[in-house]
């Protein structure tokens, strides 16, 4: 499929900053980080300002039936960011501020991903070159880590359908080795790499895979984490606890403590561990006992910690501020963040973007394939309560490519034929040697 607007440089600057992106998403855990806060923010910014630009080119409203849950929700985040401005009064509150702001504003992405060929060109950049820097670079400096190659989740899901043998074996390589390069510290990532092997195995048994069971694994994956919930808040069973309970003693990893003296020890820790619990306890307590239930505390604040408090006075000392407050301004569950930030008007208005798009994509679409991009919604659904942390990342972009293709009609649109063509346009790389001519 090819784009009207192909021969804008709009177009083509936005695969090359998703590629720059996906190079900066790894500096939290990369020993030599590239850039700084600030060319990371100018990256960021110019993602957002390009995205916005492309979308005033395309006839996709605000307001239409299809984008009205995430209208809604931005224009809800602009307004937290207006009292967010008026709350902050510190450095690291207007830091924040501005940082969060930049995450709560990744969803007008879907308006320009409306346009199948810039998610197939985006990704497409990222294999093509991607795979080269990470061979070169982050492969040395990260290991193997989903928060540089969250495009081969998007790959193996359809793993099928790439008409390359060489791709295909570069791929199911990368997700094996997401899936069990110390999948005991990493739960999250192995989790995601066996559901994306799952939507393959599901391609390649289509066929046989009625409409009315994917229907029921999204009912069961929108209800379930729900209705857990609510046991959770009312004291009647928590899911966390249970399986710490059960499995404590049982499996062991090590971890790397710093004690009072600055000095690193290796330590057992139980690989199960409950890390949940006591988050969604600070987030509830923090709003109840500070009033922001409803609005929220504005991205310019966190929740009230205790777990933190000794990392806050360490704060306090090494960067001589006595402003830092005993707050997490982000923790490692993606709703909850939400609700920290714009109270649980912000959170249910962000909920409603994943459940419109995931009923569109399983009901109104024409494509297998796109019904399984509404599954794999409802799945980011309910780990978006266990994980899913919210980042300006490539790995968050990639959640948002399939909420962006499940709310666009070119892609529900499409039939199964017409989506493994689009796919496999993204394996069409071609690299370009210059040789000089030898001189007569």
């Amino acid at each position: 499929m090819n784009d009207n607007n192909n021969g804008n440089s709009l177009s083509k600057i936005l695969p090359l900053l998703m590629l720059l992106l996906g190079f900066v998403s790894a500096n939290q855990w990369s020993p030599i980080p590239i850039g700084n806060t600030t060319t990371t923010w100018l990256l960021d910014i110019g993602i957002l300002i390009t995205l916005f630009l492309l979308k005033l080119k395309n006839k996709v409203k605000f307001f239409s039936w299809d984008y009205i849950t995430t209208t809604l929700f931005l224009c809800i985040a602009v307004a937290g960011f207006f009292r967010g401005s008026f709350t902050a009064d510190n450095y690291w509150e207007w830091k924040n501020l501005i940082s969060n702001m930049m995450i709560l504003l990744m969803p007008i992405c879907v308006f320009t991903f409306y346009e199948p060929s810039y998610i197939q060109n985006s990704v497409r950049m990222w294999f093509k070159y991607g795979l080269i820097a990470y061979a070169l670079f982050f492969f040395w400096m990260v290991g193997i880590s989903q928060f540089y190659l969250a495009p081969i989740f998007f790959a193996a899901s359809f793993l099928p359908l790439i008409p390359k043998r060489r791709w295909k074996v570069i791929v199911i390589l990368l997700t094996i080795a997401l899936l069990a390069y110390q999948y005991q510290d990493n739960r999250s990532q192995a989790i995601k790499a066996i559901v994306a092997l799952s939507m393959a195995l599901g391609c390649i048994l289509h066929k046989w895979i009625p409409n009315i069971l994917l229907k029921a694994i999204q009912v069961a994956l929108i209800v379930v984490p729900c209705y857990l919930l609510y046991l959770g808040f009312t004291g009647e069973y928590n899911i966390f606890e249970e399986i710490n309970d059960k499995y404590k003693d049982q499996d062991k990893i090590e971890v790397e403590v710093v004690d009072e003296d600055g000095f690193v020890h290796k330590v057992d820790a139980d690989a199960v561990d409950d890390t949940r619990t006591f988050i969604y306890e600070e987030v509830a307590m923090s709003a109840v006992y500070n009033d922001y239930i409803v609005w929220g505390r504005t991205p310019a604040r966190g929740n009230d910690t205790y777990f933190f408090y000794d990392l806050a006075q360490s704060l306090r000392q090494t960067k001589y501020e006595d402003t830092i407050k005993n707050e997490r301004s982000m923790n490692e569950l993606c709703f909850p963040n939400i609700f920290t930030w714009l109270g649980l008007v912000g959170m249910i208005s962000y909920i409603l973007i994943y459940l419109h798009a995931s009923f569109l994509a399983v009901y109104r679409s024409k494509s297998f394939y796109m019904k399984m991009i509404g599954v794999y919604i409802a799945f980011n659904f309910a780990f978006g309560w266990v994980e899913n942390t919210t980042v300006f990342d490539i790995l968050n972009f990639v959640y948002w490519f399939a909420i962006s293709m499940a709310l666009s009609t070119k892609f529900r649109n499409m039939t199964d034929k017409e989506f493994k063509a689009w796919f496999a346009e993204i394996f069409n790389i071609k690299y370009k040697l210059y040789i000089p001519t030898p001189q007569a």
